[in-house]
């Protein structure tokens, strides 16, 4: 019986890492780097160093979950909601520290890679930016903050932050970026670390 016991318990110790990772999205975090595009404002750089941090993609569970408060357009609760599944960070590098928490995570694949959306609530990304004295209530109304990263097969390429932008997704993972109010902050130079 103990001989039993023994092989049981060496069996469950080598069978468990194995379905653990099986379907765990959140296995493997990804790092990449890249150069953020400001500006020419004499009140902040024109170029800053980020790092962009994927923890893991949004879950189709946790999509069921928030999608339903995004076709109601209750984005509001959709945040409050969404805090709980924080899926990375965008970082800036030898600077002030400014971080951006993002919720929600999507990849798609394209031609020659990927391209990977990050979204977060409607935020400033540039210090010098007028969308720091929009109004609470309609600073958050319906808008998002999204990252998106057009990747190689090496994990590199060149991103986009568009503030002020419109999203849909949907349980299913889908996920479409609908448009957005401002230019868009280029990142380039992007490369995994």
């Amino acid at each position: 019986m103990r001989k039993f016991g023994a092989v049981f318990f060496t069996l469950a110790a080598t069978i468990a890492p194995l379905a653990a990772g099986a379907g765990d999205e959140r296995a493997e975090q990804a790092v990449y780097r890249g150069r953020l595009f400001l500006g020419g404002v004499a009140a902040s750089p024109g170029v800053i160093d980020v790092q962009i941090t994927i923890d893991h993609l949004s879950t189709n569970e946790e999509l069921a979950e928030l999608a339903p408060l995004m076709a109601a357009g209750e984005t509001n609760r959709l945040f409050v909601k969404a805090k709980a599944f924080r899926t990375g960070a965008l970082q800036y590098l030898r600077t002030s520290g400014l971080r951006i928490d993002f919720h929600l995570a999507f990849e798609k694949k394209t031609e020659t890679g990927k391209r990977i959306f990050l979204v977060a609530e409607n935020q400033s990304a540039d210090p010098s930016s007028s969308l720091k004295i929009i109004g609470e209530e309609q600073f958050k109304r319906d808008l998002f903050l999204v990252v998106a990263l057009d990747l190689n097969e090496e994990d590199k390429g060149e991103g986009k932050i568009y503030q002020e932008a419109r999203v849909k997704f949907s349980a299913g993972g889908d996920f479409e970026l609908v448009s957005y109010r401002t230019t868009p902050l280029l990142i380039v130079n992007v490369v995994r670390k």
